[in-house]
């Protein structure tokens, strides 16, 4: 499994029983995201997927404030969601799923509904020291199945790592430097160590420099990445993107945009043939235009956008999150009570990221597009409806799932659709961005 976080999961491997509907046609009443593990080399090695069971926004409406349901029975019903209706690949396409368990998700046998190459059990500190969870862990260990233990173990304790590959620390509580011995320990009984919650590269080279190599939570903050110049790409596309939105602006004025630029020239045809698109027999750069439209020029503008912004794996991630979020916001925007603008929300979402992408402002983004107040809102401080919907995307990423309610109860989005929609969005950016 060590190799499998280097390369993904093996395309030989035997695949997950998969039910007979579509990802975004499956009932889901399970609130699950997903966040990225990466290597020493800033490569995307692994996701670990976060869930919760919501109670019904009905009782926000009867006044009462809503209230999760217990993590177990959420537990179990991802799982079994996720082997049977969603699929593990349409979350975590090949790569490993680091997924929590229970004392009580470990005797229902869940696990065995999935293949064991696909996912990492993760199991407290606490729970292992029952003896009961030990039995079913070492079943699920002879069974072929991968684990990780939170926390690190007493060094009287060293027993219980027996049928454990990995061990996640959270860094925030515990400074890397204090970890050294520990680590030297647990990498010489050949565990690999997770540093869950680092904020930015200087806590990851302090990581790195005791043993660490892999890590999660670190392209959370603006920091993160390397500040640089806007390039005469970046604002060109910017402006191209202002020139396709703008409905006063004509066709052939777009058009001659296109004609004196021969690189996106050829990325806008080649985007027109791509199967994400289907068209044939393009006569013109205005044809590609006409068959393309507008609004999915504009979108497929942002992609560009964002590609070019990519270089690391966790800006690679960062992209890819970044068009989940456009295109959830932009899915959300009928979702609610009140329907919203979805190209506004798209871009919305779009540009939310791009601020740590370039390691640049907000402010200094946004001057360079002539946005609507509404969109600019948003951006700069979650006002308005599309800054709630912003926001409530923001926190089922991270896992705050109680905010989540809190914010779609205004909405009147329901708790069935969020996860339904969030799902069916990471589809559509990894077939888009395959396009790129």
């Amino acid at each position: 499994m060590a190799a499998a976080l280097e390369r993904g999961y093996p395309p030989g491997g035997k695949p997950l029983k998969r039910g007979a509907g579509r990802a975004d046609t499956v009932v889901m009443d399970v609130f699950v995201t997903r966040q990225p593990i990466f290597d020493r080399h800033e490569e995307i090695a692994a996701y670990e997927l976060l869930f919760q069971q919501p109670a019904p926004l009905a009782a926000s409406a009867a006044g009462t404030a809503p209230v999760a349901a217990g993590p177990d029975e959420g537990a179990r019903l991802v799982v079994l969601n996720a082997a049977l209706g969603i699929g593990l690949d349409q979350l975590t396409g090949e790569l490993p799923a680091f997924v929590s368990a229970t004392r009580h998700l470990l005797a229902s046998r869940a696990f065995e509904l999935l293949d064991p190459r696909r996912i990492v059990v993760q199991i407290a500190l606490a729970d292992v020291r029952d003896a009961a969870v030990r039995v079913w862990l070492d079943d699920l260990y002879l069974s072929g199945y991968h684990l990780a233990l939170e926390g690190f173990p007493a060094p009287d304790e060293t027993p219980l790592l027996a049928d454990f590959e990995y061990v996640k620390v959270h860094v925030a509580a515990a400074p890397p430097a204090t970890l050294a011995p520990a680590v030297a320990a647990l990498r010489g009984r050949g565990v690999r160590v997770v540093a869950d919650s680092v904020p930015d590269r200087g806590v990851r080279d302090a990581c790195l420099a005791v043993g660490i190599d892999l890590f999660q939570g670190l392209f959370s903050r603006p920091e993160t990445i390397r500040k640089r110049d806007l390039s005469i790409e970046h604002i060109r596309t910017f402006h191209l993107m202002k020139l396709v939105r703008d409905v006063d602006i004509p066709e052939h004025r777009v058009e001659e945009e296109f004609r004196s630029d021969v690189s996106l020239t050829f990325k806008l045809l080649k985007i027109v043939n791509s199967a994400a698109v289907g068209g044939r027999g393009v006569r013109s750069i205005g044809h590609a235009i006409r068959l393309l439209g507008r609004e999915a020029l504009a979108r497929w503008l942002g992609l560009l956008l964002l590609s070019n912004a990519a270089g690391s794996g966790i800006e690679r991630e960062m992209v890819q999150t970044a068009l989940v979020r456009a295109r959830w916001c932009e899915l959300l925007a009928d979702a609610g009570s009140r329907p919203l603008s979805a190209s506004s929300l798209y871009m919305v979402g779009l540009l939310s990221f791009m601020d740590r992408l370039l390691g640049t402002s907000v402010e200094e983004l946004l001057g360079q597009m002539d946005l609507a107040p509404e969109v600019r809102g948003a951006l700069l401080g979650h006002r308005g409806p599309f800054g709630q919907v912003l926001a409530l995307a923001e926190s089922y990423e991270a896992g705050h799932w109680d905010e989540v309610l809190e914010l779609a109860g205004p909405l009147g989005i329901s708790s069935t659709d969020i996860p339904q929609l969030y799902l069916e969005s990471v589809g559509w950016a990894r077939e888009h961005t395959r396009h790129l």
